[in-house]
Parts: C-alpha cells; structure tokens; sequence
C-alpha cells in the first residue's frame, strides 16, 4: 500500500471539524427534522455548505436523509394549460 494514501477512517480530526459537527447534531436534535436552509441558518452557513455537512454526516451514519423534493417549479408546471 502507497504510504501517501491517507485511511480517513483512521485519520485524526481538527478540533475546528468536531465542533461543527457538533453543532450540526446540536441543531437538528433541537429542532428535530428540518431542511439545509434551516440548518444554515441557524449555523450561519450557506444552504450549500449546510447540504454538504448533512451529506457527509450521513456518510458517516451520524444522521439519516429521508425527504427529497423537486426543485422549484415554474408556473407552467404548477398550473399546466
């Protein structure tokens, strides 16, 4: 096995890392089921940087995705002629 190769299972975390994850924990268990936005908010970060966080922590079976939508529809979808 290449020595350069990181296992990242095994590789240690930066303090900066578990606090977010923390707070990303902290967030969802106070306020139970809600969406990236929401968490974003509440942790100042961006919807998209919200979305990656849940992402990887459910990579990490930390959290568990269960709701999806589609996207923002346009009035011609919503009201069909």
């Amino acid at each position: 096995m290449d020595s350069a190769v990181v296992d990242e299972r095994n590789a240690a975390t930066e303090p900066w890392w578990d606090d977010l994850d923390a707070a990303v924990l902290a967030c969802l268990k106070a306020n139970g089921a809600i969406g990236p936005l929401e968490v974003g908010r509440h942790l100042g970060l961006s919807e998209s940087a919200a979305t990656s966080l849940i992402c990887l922590r459910a990579l990490a079976g930390k959290v568990r995705i269960c709701l999806a939508e589609p996207a923002t529809l346009s009035a011609a979808e919503v009201h069909p002629v």
